[in-house]
């Protein structure tokens, strides 16, 4: 019975949010129920989390219907939040499923949508005269008369809580976002700041949670879910002491829904990219592996560190290549913020790589405006990063360390010196430079011992080079959090346990 109410409540919830009638299209019978206008329909849905019942609302709402399900929500005691991205969320405990259920009832819908007519309904008046004579009021927002923050104004260090646990996100993280919007939308108080960002990526952990635990229908990848989705990365590594100024991530997606639903956001462009390149070229779900773009639209405050575009691709499962398209335990998503797009790439002048590595429903954007600027400003800021001190703090790339990448040198050069060319090649194959890294390594480590020198003395002095480079890596990436097998470099890893 509660489940069975909990999704009626789902259209009820969509007749309070969305333009409906109780007229038929030509406007000569009275309709049974309320209609949502399909054109202009405001979709909800939910989900059941521990004890409680979630609402999700991924379109914007209008002042007064946000207060509208602001008074409602507390009349029959759950929480509704709205952030200023234009996200609904209701939160349902189970001790007040019952009051919920009657105070977003049908009926109360028809009443307070419709009154006029649901009064002449019921007492037996001409419904259908008084549905043609009404004329809705315009809701006007009102501008909030305080000004918004300035960036002096922002604190050097803004604790906001997630999950019950408080995290410590320095300025250089959030400037951008809290001055960079339209003044409508900037917040006017530290609290409102805190809320607004905790929201997000509260917003950002159901995300995840729901893709990794295989409910890719819940969210819509709406420009505002795939920046919260961002947020909540981020804040996955700052709550494990990992702080991130540039660089790359890497996401545990063993089933692929996280990359397979970025794939389904607006305005998404294949791109060319210089990290981690042996993976382009395999074939992924059925299509290249190509990486894929998407910047955030001025207005929108960006990305955390002032970034405004990302990009991604599938980091396989080498075990899974053949037969089930790299799914798998090792399958991660790369991520990494950037300050420019580049849009004007090769990617964008070779039509039949295009097709190959377009998923099924992508929908790549045009060329827009401004997309020749951005790709020349992304190509110097390249440029200017070779330049720059690769492991600084704060720089989390996913290249081999410099102290590990010594180490694999070594041990290239002394199976070199014993006469064993061809396997230090195989060793080496793909890993440094803009290769795969460690976890490569380690698939190559393991071809090695697949092809050791028949002299047991060589294969002696190959296991012991080997040996020697195994404690070398565990000595130089002992620091990094995250399992050996699935790192490449320096990047940050994020796995389901960081995130929920």
């Amino acid at each position: 019975a509660v489940q069975e109410k909990a999704i009626n409540t789902i259209s009820h919830l969509e007749m309070l949010t969305s333009p409906t009638t109780w007229v038929s299209k030509k406007g000569k019978v009275a309709l049974t129920h309320l209609e949502v206008r399909p054109e202009t329909r405001i979709p909800w849905r939910a989900e059941a989390v521990g004890n409680d019942i979630i609402y999700h609302c991924d379109k914007p709402l209008d002042g007064s219907t946000v207060s509208f399900l602001q008074t409602l929500a507390t009349s029959a005691g759950v929480r509704y939040e709205y952030d200023n991205w234009g996200n609904s969320r209701l939160v349902v405990p189970q001790e007040a499923a019952e009051s919920f259920f009657a105070v977003f009832s049908e009926e109360n819908v028809q009443k307070l949508t419709h009154p006029d007519e649901y009064v002449a309904r019921k007492s037996g008046g001409d419904s259908l005269k008084v549905a043609k004579d009404y004329t809705p009021v315009a809701y006007v927002d009102v501008a909030d008369p305080r000004p918004p923050m300035t960036a002096e104004q922002l604190p050097e260090e803004l604790d906001i809580r997630v999950d019950g646990r408080v995290v410590k996100l320095p300025k250089i993280h959030y400037a951008d976002m809290a001055t960079t919007r339209s003044n409508i939308h900037r917040p006017r108080s530290v609290g409102e700041l805190r809320a607004s960002l905790e929201a997000r990526v509260r917003r950002g952990n159901d995300i995840l949670r729901a893709l990794l635990s295989g409910n890719t229908e819940l969210f819509e990848p709406t420009m505002a879910n795939v920046v919260a989705l961002t947020q909540a990365i981020h804040v996955a590594g700052l709550k494990k002491g990992e702080f991130m100024y540039r660089g790359s991530f890497s996401i545990s997606d063993p089933d692929g829904n996280i990359a397979r639903w970025l794939d389904k956001a607006e305005n998404i462009y294949l791109r060319t990219s210089t990290h981690a390149r042996p993976y382009h070229g395999v074939t992924v779900d059925g299509h290249l592996n190509m990486p894929r773009g998407l910047d955030v639209p001025t207005g929108m405050g960006g990305l955390f560190n002032g970034m405004r575009t990302f990009h991604y691709f599938t980091i396989p499962d080498p075990n899974g290549l053949s037969g089930n398209g790299g799914s798998g335990p090792r399958r991660r998503l790369f991520l990494k913020c950037e300050t420019f797009g580049i849009f004007c790439s090769t990617a964008q002048v070779h039509p039949s790589l295009k097709t190959e590595a377009k998923s099924d429903g992508m929908k790549s954007r045009y060329y827009q405006f401004g997309d020749v600027v951005e790709s020349i400003f992304h190509g110097s800021s390249l440029f200017v990063s070779q330049f720059t001190d690769k492991e600084a703090k704060g720089i989390r790339k996913e290249n081999l360390l410099a102290a590990t990448k010594e180490v694999v040198d070594v041990a290239e050069a002394n199976l070199q010196a014993i006469g064993e060319d061809g396997l230090a090649s195989l060793l080496t194959a793909n890993v440094a430079g803009k290769g795969a890294g460690v976890r490569q390594l380690l698939d190559n480590v393991a071809a090695v011992l697949d092809n050791l020198p028949a002299d047991e003395n060589k294969r002696a002095e190959v296991t012991d080079i080997l040996d020697d480079m195994m404690e070398g890596i565990l000595r130089t990436t002992g620091h990094l959090s995250g399992e050996l097998s699935q790192r490449m470099g320096n990047e940050i890893m994020i796995d389901a346990k960081d995130l929920v």
